[in-house]
Parts: structure tokens; C-alpha cells; sequence
């Protein structure tokens, strides 16, 4: 009993949102959702909501200029997000999908705004990639999303193989000497001038 808040979770169809009394409907927004009091012994409500559809985009992951299709490779949607001094890529692991056994994906649960797509193998044989062909996130191209439903336009990608590097990191004890470390982060980066760019991740062990 007392103010609860009331959410209604989205899936990849359908987006979710929070109760609220605005008559337009509810709102995405944790901020703006209205508390609901509920009191011992009743029932409240009805409490209803009217879900709007979420976008996806489909399409294809391939290899050797379109020969080879993948399967397999992550997609994950990464939301343009913005405090107003600072901007960032958000990457959305929960709305991410795999390639079936025709390379084909479709990514949904996109809510309007502004996005692109990183294409990952898991097992690490072909190299990430960026929407549209591009190899560094900080090239990435932009799509806007301003409706529900599938979009128009073409998210196919075309990896190519990664290279590999190998190595042991090791930690120096007093009592043994030089030991081999686990799960020690591993970055490769790129020189952007000023700053690194970091295009591969991996973890000893």
C-alpha cells in the first residue's frame, strides 16, 4: 500500500512507457510519471495504456563483397545521446539480434531519435564494423528515426576478416616471479591525433 509507479515494459514491437495522467498518454520518461496510491484491501484502476510501436531495421551481413553470408554476427543499435555539452554513443546490447542462417537481422524496440548500428562477431574472425562501412565508431554514419514500424532504407553490411594479435600479461610477485594474470582487459586502439580510438576489446584467461 501507498504512491507506486506503474510501468508498462516494452519489447521489441512495442515501445514501453510509464502511467500517466497527461491526456495525451503516458511518457517514456521516469521523471514524468504520476504516482498511483493504493490503499489496503481495494482494488485501483483501471489504469490502461495505449503502447506505441516501436521501429526496427532489417538487413543483411555478408562477406567477400556479398558472396558469404554470415551467421552469427551481433548487431547492436547505438542511441546519439546528448547532456547538452557533452554527446556519446549509447550501445543497446538489450535491443541487439544475430544473423540467421541467411545473414539476415532485424534489430527492433528503436525509439525516435537518432541512431547507427556496430556490426561484432562474437568469436572475433571478422573485423567490426560501423553503419555504412565504416571501421572507426567515430566515423559511423547516422539514421533518424522518427516513426514506428520497419524503416526504409538499407543497414546491410560487408565484414572483413580481423587480424590477430597475441600475448601473455603477466603480473611480478614476490613469492613466484613473473605469473600469468586472468581476465586482464585488453584494448587496441588507433591513433586519432590527440586522442585513441579503441577498435577491439578482449580479456586474458
Amino acid at each position: 500500500p501507498g504512491e507506486v509507479f506503474i510501468e508498462f515494459q516494452g519489447t521489441t514491437e512495442w515501445l514501453g512507457e510509464y502511467y500517466s495522467t497527461d491526456p495525451v498518454g503516458g511518457t517514456r520518461d521516469r521523471g514524468e510519471a504520476d504516482p498511483v496510491l493504493v490503499t489496503p484491501g481495494s482494488v485501483a484502476g483501471p489504469f490502461d495504456a495505449n503502447l506505441e510501436a516501436a521501429a526496427s531495421v532489417s538487413g543483411y551481413v555478408t562477406t567477400d563483397a556479398g558472396a558469404t553470408k554470415l551467421i552469427g554476427i551481433q548487431v547492436v543499435p547505438m542511441q546519439f545521446e546528448t547532456d547538452g555539452q557533452n554527446t556519446w554513443w549509447n550501445h543497446r546490447w538489450d535491443l541487439s539480434a544475430q544473423t540467421d542462417s541467411d545473414g539476415r537481422f532485424t534489430v527492433g524496440g528503436l525509439t525516435p531519435g537518432t541512431w547507427s548500428l556496430m556490426y561484432t562477431d562474437p568469436n572475433g574472425m571478422y573485423a567490426t564494423e560501423y553503419w555504412h562501412e565504416q571501421a572507426l565508431q567515430s566515423q559511423a554514419d547516422m539514421f533518424d528515426i522518427t516513426g514506428g514500424g520497419p524503416q526504409a532504407g538499407s543497414f546491410d553490411a560487408d565484414l572483413e576478416l580481423g587480424g590477430f594479435i597475441t600475448g601473455t600479461v603477466r603480473g611480478d610477485t614476490m613469492e613466484f616471479g613473473p605469473v600469468p594474470l586472468d581476465q586482464m582487459g585488453v584494448s587496441i586502439n588507433v591513433d586519432r591525433g590527440d586522442w585513441l580510438e579503441s577498435v577491439a576489446w578482449a580479456s586474458t584467461g
